[in-house]
């Protein structure tokens, strides 16, 4: 009977163990699903930001008829290339149209009128 109840208090004593490190290992495993899905997070943020670097955006400054209308017709007067994809603030006495391009798929978008400040 005594061999009995050290062998019973020997399991409950190995049970006591086991249950305390798989709790440990519980914790360690919550942890761990947290800090991926923040890594994930922090790749996703990470992707965006560098995709708006590997484009470009060119302001075109088009002249003005001789009525004070655009002329799109006409070559543009300047272009600007900023090595980042933005919506730029134009600042001057002609029109201004902006475009992003892409040099990955090689297509650039289509002019869009740029704010003027």
């Amino acid at each position: 009977m005594k061999t009995f109840l050290i062998f019973l208090a020997g399991c409950l004593i190995t049970g006591l163990l086991l249950g305390v490190h798989i709790s440990n290992l519980n914790q360690k495993l919550a942890i761990s699903q947290s800090q991926i899905l923040q890594i994930s997070q922090l790749t996703q943020k990470l992707s965006s930001c560098e995709a708006r670097f590997k484009r470009t955006t060119v302001l075109y400054e088009q002249p003005r008829n001789i009525f004070g209308q655009t002329n799109t017709s006409a070559p543009p007067l300047k272009e600007w290339v900023i090595p980042a994809d933005v919506q730029p603030q134009y600042v001057g006495a002609n029109a201004a149209f902006f475009s992003h391009y892409d040099s990955n798929t090689q297509v650039e978008t289509v002019k869009f009128p740029a704010q003027k400040q």
